[in-house]
């Protein structure tokens, strides 16, 4: 076909400009064919022509005219133009060849997927998305004479695709759980809700609905617990995201965690005792020396102090702070306790390993280590090795580390439908004083990451 000539995908021929050769009898013949993958079921042949249709040239040949852009361009194609779908925009004039066109965009540059087809008259859009929208133009310019400009705006529409969809909730009992789903579409899509498949209407004080949020304001496993759904619907189509909430109502107990049995601290250092019980809803923490309450009140600074989470810091450690140490916890369910015993040494000391830890793909853990030890003798120095290797946080994104690197977070993308691990992944941690009195030791410590993919 000659460079002249374009066939635009609303099944037409044009010629930008004739010639005597180009007379005679034209056939459109058109063709059946399938997506990629897929295959027809039809008993009508694959393709069929056309009657003739004949081209008469008449006149002189023009020597210069134009450019002049057809009315029935710029022109998009499919419309209406769907995200992930292949989008072409034509354009096409007449006049005295050559002819040469160029594309803008008003609203930012050309994506750089764009490819250029038919002698730059069409502009081919794959994989299109919502952010391809914008006022496209279209300049058809011959020599340095003259030209001429035409705009037209592409709206990339879109099905429903959730860009949050819902994830499975644990929540005490009277407590308050939000279920907020989002998803994008053109036109805008309409949310509703459902619970165990029928519809969820809002209940003020109760359930609450506000488009794609829905809030449960006390929580109660009679009424709550379930399966809720999410349905988005526009022009396009509908998608569906569900979650199940689970509400929980048990005693504490230290089955998981108990407070560490033995632990150890350095004179003058610092050390945290960990209390860390399961329960629902959140217990009471209270702590106990040697059989003695410590009448401690959360976050009110002192020595021996408890932090928010209910776990015992204790600074500017004494021989007298040795002993026995009970974690009580304490809710509407019941109570229960767990009891280690921390010995003050000379030297300095791990005092809080890192532990085995599991974690859904694409989510990040975080291993916590920590030492005791007496600050006006020693300079101690964290770091973390991955499999035997050192890790480099400054150039490798899925580390990060804590500003004093005692603690680690770790985020692995790696898909898999079964327990992986960072590859059965191990953390050590290494103590080294840069200046050890004679006492003090050089110590490793190991933990476990493994990585699920959550299904």
């Amino acid at each position: 076909m000659n460079t002249y000539q374009f066939i635009s995908r609303n099944g037409r021929l044009y010629f930008s400009e004739t010639q005597l050769s180009d007379a005679g009898m034209y056939h459109c013949v058109i063709t059946l064919t399938a997506p990629l993958g897929q295959s027809i079921a039809t008993l009508q042949p694959p393709s069929k022509t056309s009657l003739g249709i004949e081209l008469i040239i008449r006149g002189d040949t023009a020597t210069d005219f134009g450019p002049t852009i057809h009315n029935d361009f710029p022109a998009v194609f499919p419309t209406p133009a769907l995200r992930g779908e292949e989008v072409r925009i034509e354009c096409f004039a007449y006049g005295r060849m050559p002819l040469y066109y160029t594309w803008s965009r008003s609203n930012g540059p050309i994506p750089a997927k764009v490819q250029y087809l038919d002698e730059g008259r069409t502009l081919l859009i794959p994989n299109a998305q919502l952010e391809d929208s914008g006022n496209y133009t279209c300049r058809v310019q011959q020599g340095s004479r003259s030209f001429e400009n035409k705009t037209i705006a592409l709206v990339v529409e879109a099905a429903p695709f959730f860009m949050f969809p819902l994830r499975d909730q644990h929540v005490d009992i009277n407590g308050e759980v939000t279920l907020r789903c989002y998803a994008g579409g053109v036109p805008r899509p309409v949310y509703s809700w459902f619970k165990n498949t029928q519809p969820l209407t809002s209940e003020p004080g109760d359930v609450e609905i506000t488009a794609n949020v829905v809030t449960i304001k006390k929580a109660d496993p009679l009424r709550h617990n379930g399966m809720y759904a999410c349905q988005v619907t526009n022009l396009y189509g509908t998608r569906v995201s569900t979650a199940q909430i689970r509400v929980l109502a048990f005693a504490p107990n230290f089955s998981k965690r108990p407070v560490d049995d033995s632990q150890m601290a350095t004179i003058s250092g610092n050390t945290t005792i960990i209390c860390q019980p399961e329960a629902s809803p959140a217990p009471e923490i209270t702590w106990s020396h040697n059989g003695s309450p410590l009448n401690l009140v959360r976050g009110a600074e002192s020595r021996v102090m408890m932090l928010d989470n209910g776990n015992l810091m204790i600074t500017q450690v004494q021989l007298s702070d040795q002993g026995q140490y009970t974690c009580t916890a304490k809710n509407s369910e019941g109570e229960a306790s767990s009891t280690g015993i921390l010995t003050v040494v000379s030297r300095a000391t791990i005092t809080i390993p890192p532990r085995d830890t599991a974690v859904e793909v694409n989510s990040t853990a975080f291993l916590q280590c920590q030492a005791s030890y007496n600050e006006r003798f020693v300079d101690l120095v964290y770091s973390w090795s991955f499999n035997g290797f050192d890790i480099d946080v400054d150039n490798d994104p899925t580390f990060e580390k804590s500003p004093k690197a005692s603690s680690l977070a770790c985020t692995s993308s790696t898909p898999s439908s079964s327990t992986t691990a960072c590859t059965s992944a191990r953390r050590s941690l290494w103590m080294t004083p840069s200046q050890p009195p004679p006492t003090s030791q050089f110590k490793a410590l190991q933990a476990k990451l493994l990585v699920s993919s959550g299904k």
